[in-house]
């Protein structure tokens, strides 16, 4: 499609000594273009890094929001001691056992906050005939059998 030079080179994952670089020639008052010639990286990933990252800290401008919790601490107790005695129940039975106004979405962030997963219980095998017969035998023989015996 293009000429070889034109054809772009493989991304290049910058490491956290290459980010700090960046920020240390960002300081030094060097051009964007210079920095990503310095560098040997695109001038959009230098660009990235500098509205990314503050030189002072390290750490990204825009920290994660933390979302407040629609229950409170004592709900949450509650909600998993009913997850732990419900385990066997789907997850939509034990939001309306708990009669709270929470979405069965609340109780599942819930059950994963204490580490509760979620699974499948694998079914146990039936006897097989042989098992059956065997079992019928012993217990014949020992049904006449005291405590002392």
């Amino acid at each position: 499609m293009g000429s070889p030079q034109a054809e772009r080179v493989a991304a290049k994952h910058l490491t956290d000594i290459d980010i700090a670089k960046i920020l240390g020639l960002a300081k030094a008052a060097l051009s964007q273009r210079k920095i990503a010639t310095l560098m040997k990286c695109a001038k959009s990933a230098v660009q990235h890094i500098l509205a990314t990252y503050l030189f002072e800290t390290f750490q990204g401008r825009n920290p994660r929001r933390e979302y407040k919790h629609k229950t409170t601490e004592r709900e949450d107790r509650y909600i998993v001691r009913a997850l732990k005695q419900n385990d066997s129940l789907p997850l939509r039975d034990i939001t309306n056992i708990i009669n709270m106004p929470v979405s069965e979405h609340t109780v599942r962030r819930r059950r994963d906050e204490a580490g509760l997963g979620s699974y499948i219980a694998a079914e146990k095998p039936g006897l097989r005939p042989k098992n059956i017969a065997e079992r019928l035998e012993w217990a014949n023989k020992y049904k006449d059998w005291t405590v002392e015996d």
